[in-house]
């Protein structure tokens, strides 16, 4: 069996294998069974192969064929001697009958048949039965290669399973096909990647136009305010030095500064720490410089959005001052002490800027 990679020479010359070659009809069954019994006792092997069973029936009827090989089995199992027996079949199922009509006896019964299609004669291999021990259930590609044989999986087509030249096919397409997925995954990726690259820097960029524009109206804010501030403080000295309160005329005279109640509100959104240190420097400064004379609000606009309307916030957190008239509006987190004492018209601009 050189021939399909299989030597055989080493194992006789060792007497691990014997070899006999006898056609049963040149002695009769009877002495068929005898010379198999004494070749066994003789050589005590551990596996015995006899093919094929099916020649016995050239010497003898189906029953006495029977007979011969049921009384072999039992002699074999007793001797504990590994029994392979190859029986040809010669028409309908193989696995639903034998020949013989031994299977029955058998631990396990493997069926190999032939696969004719597609232009091709292959083989195909599997377990019928295996008494007493877990088995494949798959049925495979049984090939003869220069190495010996190999069995490989069938591969599963529109109509059923693919043996050789389709099986081979078949494993190309799907090759092909995962190769196919696995790219277009990979392209996937790439594009949610560039699609999530070109998101952020589109976020990015609203961000910074955000606070730039942010900045600039806060600049804006504080620049009015300073104005104004600097308006009032200056029509203030001028109406004193023109004594405007005591002729009666132009400027009404504004209470004194112990009779003044100052209405504040604080603008914030949520529990940010922004609008915590706005609140705390608001509440500082106001027990410092107008203790018993205040009252402060504070609206949340993640709460209520809408009183934004009210009072034109922009951002936050932005404090209003409310009473005494006019309007005043201190964007920011009132960190800078000098700056809201200012803004609420508590310190002169000039002395404001002295201090600081």
């Amino acid at each position: 069996m050189s021939s399909v990679g299989i030597g055989l020479k080493p194992f006789i010359d060792k007497k691990l294998l014997l070899i006999r070659s006898e056609r049963p009809t040149f002695t009769g069954l009877e002495m068929h069974l005898v010379d198999i019994m004494k070749l066994v006792n003789t050589f005590k092997p551990q596996v015995v192969v006899m093919d094929p069973v099916t020649n016995l029936i050239a010497a003898g009827l189906a029953p006495d064929v029977k007979a011969v090989l049921t009384r072999l089995i039992d002699f074999l199992k007793i001797g504990q001697v590994t029994t392979l027996l190859a029986s040809l079949t010669t028409g309908g199922n193989p696995t639903e009958r034998t020949d013989m009509g031994v299977s029955s006896l058998m631990d396990t019964w493997v069926v190999l048949k032939d696969i004719e299609g597609e232009g091709e004669h292959n083989r195909g291999i599997s377990i019928v039965k295996s008494r007493g021990m877990a088995h494949s259930n798959q049925f495979r590609e049984f090939r003869l290669t220069g190495k010996g044989f190999a069995l490989e999986d069938v591969s599963l087509g529109e109509f059923g399973g693919l043996t050789g030249a389709a099986r081979a096919e078949q494993e190309a397409k799907e090759v092909a096909l995962s190769l196919a997925r696995t790219q277009e995954m990979a392209r996937m990726k790439k594009l949610i990647e560039r699609k999530r690259a070109l998101l952020d820097a589109r976020i990015a960029s609203l961000q910074g136009d955000f606070e730039a524009k942010e900045e600039e109206i806060r600049k804006s804010i504080e620049e009015t305010e300073t104005v104004e501030q600097e308006r009032r403080t200056r029509k203030i000295r001028v109406a004193g030095l023109r004594q405007a309160d005591k002729k009666g005329g132009g400027m009404k005279k504004e209470p004194a500064e112990s009779e003044k109640e100052w209405e504040l509100r604080l603008y914030v959104a949520g529990q940010t720490p922004k609008s915590l240190a706005a609140f705390a420097n608001l509440k500082r400064i106001c027990e410092e410089h107008l203790a018993g004379k205040y009252r402060i609000e504070v609206i949340d606009l993640v709460q209520n959005p809408a009183l934004a309307a009210g009072d034109q916030i922009i951002a936050i957190p932005t404090l209003v001052r409310k009473l005494p008239e006019p309007i005043r509006k201190i964007i920011g987190d009132l960190s800078n002490t000098e700056r809201v004492l200012v803004g609420l018209d508590l310190r002169p601009v000039e002395e404001g800027r002295r201090q600081a």
